[in-house]
């Protein structure tokens, strides 16, 4: 018989016995991700923390999803469509907030002390920085939205009930 290239797929019953062991934690994980929905129902803009703890979160509940796709069908992959945005608007926040704390680091730093001109390069760098971090924070708003609205709601509601059937 001829290797198959690239991963091995698991047949139906390694999927059955992986969805048994999985349930809790996926049931744990879409609540963990979904439930700070309620938490944000405010409009309040969340703390940097938080996001990116979200996003961690998210990135764990999409990565169990996709373990489980062959056997999740149209609801898990419709999940993971959504937690794949919620994750890259969210990487996008992190990584601007990231970058200007850098800056301003580097630009407050003893060991730099930028003339006048690198200085005010550097703060303009910064405040650049920190203006796409905004840009995203509204980007997350809407992707905050589509992922706590009813219809993904349900969706996440019939793949764990699809999912706990499988097992």
């Amino acid at each position: 018989a001829r290797a198959q290239a690239g991963p091995q797929r698991l047949g139906v019953d390694q999927h059955q016995r992986v969805v048994a062991r999985s349930g809790e934690p996926l049931s744990w994980a879409l609540e963990a991700v979904g439930g700070a929905a309620r938490e944000r129902s405010n409009g309040e803009l969340p703390e940097a923390e938080d996001l990116h703890a979200l996003r961690i979160r998210a990135k764990r509940l999409r990565y169990l999803l996709e373990a489980l796709q062959p056997i999740s069908g149209s609801p898990g992959k419709k999940v993971i469509r959504t937690l794949v945005r919620l994750q890259d608007v969210l990487g996008r926040v992190h990584d601007a907030i990231v970058a200007a704390t850098f800056v301003r680091t580097y630009r407050d730093g003893r060991a730099a002390a930028p003339s006048d001109d690198k200085r005010r390069a550097l703060t303009a760098l910064a405040d650049a920085e920190l203006r796409r971090a905004g840009a995203a924070q509204a980007e997350f708003a809407r992707a905050w939205r589509r992922f706590a609205a009813r219809g993904t709601q349900r969706q996440r509601r019939k793949l764990l009930k699809d999912l706990a059937a499988a097992a």
